[in-house]
């Protein structure tokens, strides 16, 4: 009996020396672009569209990552589209602040603006992983600069060359304001 309790009270000191190990070593730090999101952000290296996504619980690696790059690709299709919806819109009202008769003309650009989302979206690309190792969370990074967006754009021999122009000329502004309509939505 008295060997019993002296076996329980090691077990309880080993629990609580465990316990207080774990404790004391450092929490791991996600990246800046894991704690931040998806959305248009102004970062070191210039404006730039980025689209996270994240997995887990997925046994097989490979299968893991491209769950994860999926995810992030899929965030940066959401993001392009309500860029180029603000374009479309602020667009719009540009041309109609010349013209009222523009109805026509919506039409041809909101299929060049459709053109200009699946354009851009091919130059985004994963650009990094991260994995948290607390929980197995495998977290993707997919990148598009404005830069990427512009030459994109550039590469659009059928847009409409006013709407190129203007995109081009406003790009920055766009960006600026869909980035403060996504901090104000926090």
């Amino acid at each position: 009996m008295k060997r019993l309790f002296m076996i329980i009270i090691y077990m309880a000191a080993a629990l609580i020396l465990i316990n207080a190990c774990a404790a004391m070593q450092p929490k791991q730090k996600s990246p800046e672009w894991v704690r931040k999101g998806s959305g248009a952000l102004d970062v070191d290296e210039g404006k730039v569209f980025y689209g996270i996504g994240a997995a887990s619980d997925i046994q097989k690696q490979i299968f893991l990552k491209v769950t994860t790059e999926n995810r992030a690709r899929s965030e940066m299709a959401k993001i392009i589209e309500t860029y180029v919806a603000l374009l479309y819109k602020n667009y719009m009202l540009s041309t109609m602040a010349n013209d009222l008769s523009t109805t026509a003309e919506e039409l041809h650009v909101g299929r060049d603006l459709k053109s200009i989302s699946r354009a851009t979206r091919q130059h985004a690309t994963i650009v990094d992983y991260w994995m948290d190792s607390t929980n197995g969370t495998l977290y993707a990074l997919c990148k598009l600069d404005l830069a990427a967006f512009k030459a994109a754009i550039d590469d659009l021999h059928e847009l409409d060359p006013k709407l190129r122009e203007y995109s081009r000329n406003n790009a920055e502004k766009i960006h600026a304001e869909l980035a403060k309509m996504e901090n104000q939505a926090f």
